[in-house]
């Protein structure tokens, strides 16, 4: 009997709610404060549902109380499939006052656009107003910023980590933690999206390894398609112990001697680097950039073949060999095609 009257108490007390945040919202706004003292910034991550944002404001300190509660609010008035990622500026205070100040307010939030192929200074020079490279490099350091799963196999250069930052646009709070929110949001979807292709049982070295072969196939190969199959040159060359003579590495160590290249001569590749896989055997100490899904995807499922040669032809298209002398041929008929059609042009 006491469990029925207790059922009974409580859907009557949801139904009146529901009564009352149904209505024009007189009542409402009459009755309910909006809280006390003066505002606190609260965010709100993207991705979080309701309970998940609830919890998330009782840990930062702007109500008190069990979570559920609060969620309940925001379902009560529709909220709950709409709460928008970003900064709140909230007045402390009981759950339906939150509920209440959040209900039609406009959270700040700013998109920041990781790009596939970027180095750590390319994204930090657009990140300026929130503390640059400096503050960037801190948050990277910051092993909690990163999912459980990635703490393990995290190089220890906060650089070299940028590869593990899946590029997408990112709303992140414009405020001090706006770095922090990148970081968090960016590793987590590389989490979800790459996490899933790295083999059970894979070593930490392993993984490192990876992402640099996942940061050259990035700045290497151009079309989708063909990822795969550059990336099995790759492995090929370091498994016959060959140097990957890869362009895009002495392009990247020339920039950190301060030059930026978008063609290389023949002297440009003497540059003294450790990033000259002319010069070095093996792969470069770290990635080069932030690679795309794609180019990680080829890093760990690279196309088994033969080529070891391949360049990239007038057409815009990689033509691959298996031996230095085909690779020669290809390029002097790739080179007779391209005077043929400017003659024709002619």
């Amino acid at each position: 009997m006491i469990r029925s009257v207790g059922a009974g108490i409580a859907l009557l007390t949801i139904l009146l709610f529901g009564t009352i945040v149904s209505k024009d919202g007189t009542w409402w706004v009459k009755n309910v404060p909006p809280g006390q003292g003066a505002p606190v910034e609260a965010l709100v991550e993207p991705g979080q549902n309701a309970l998940a944002v609830a919890r998330s404001l009782v840990e930062q300190g702007v109500t008190s109380g069990d979570a559920r509660v609060l969620s309940r609010w925001f379902s009560l008035l529709g909220m709950d499939t709409r709460l928008q990622p970003g900064l709140y500026r909230i007045r402390p205070g009981t759950p339906w006052e939150i509920a209440r100040q959040m209900q039609h307010q406009e959270p700040d939030s700013a998109g920041v656009r990781l790009i596939p192929g970027t180095s750590l200074g390319d994204i930090a020079a657009g990140l300026s107003r929130w503390g640059g490279e400096a503050v960037l490099r801190r948050e990277l350091a910051d092993v909690s910023n990163f999912p459980p799963e990635m703490r393990s196999y995290l190089p220890e250069k906060p650089e070299d980590r940028l590869a593990f930052l899946l590029p997408d646009t990112f709303l992140v709070t414009p405020s001090q933690t706006a770095l922090k929110d990148l970081v968090r949001l960016a590793s987590r979807k590389w989490q979800e999206k790459v996490g899933p292709w790295v083999p059970d049982g894979a070593s930490p070295q392993w993984i490192r390894e990876r992402a640099i072969l996942a940061s050259i196939n990035e700045r290497e190969a151009k079309d989708n398609r063909e990822r795969a199959r550059v990336a099995g040159v790759f492995e090929n060359r370091l498994r016959l112990g060959m140097p990957l003579q890869s362009c895009a590495t002495v392009i990247f160590a020339w920039k950190q001697h301060g030059r930026t290249l978008n063609r290389l001569t023949y002297k440009d590749l003497e540059v003294d680097s450790p990033y000259n896989t002319y010069r070095n055997r093996g792969l470069p100490p770290g990635p080069i950039c932030i690679p795309s899904e794609p180019a990680w995807r080829a890093a760990l499922l690279p196309e088994k073949h033969e080529y070891l040669y391949f360049f990239l032809s007038p057409s815009g298209r990689h033509l691959f060999s298996r031996t230095y002398e085909e690779h020669l041929a290809a390029q002097r008929t790739a080179s007779q095609d391209t005077e043929n059609q400017e003659r024709k042009g002619d």
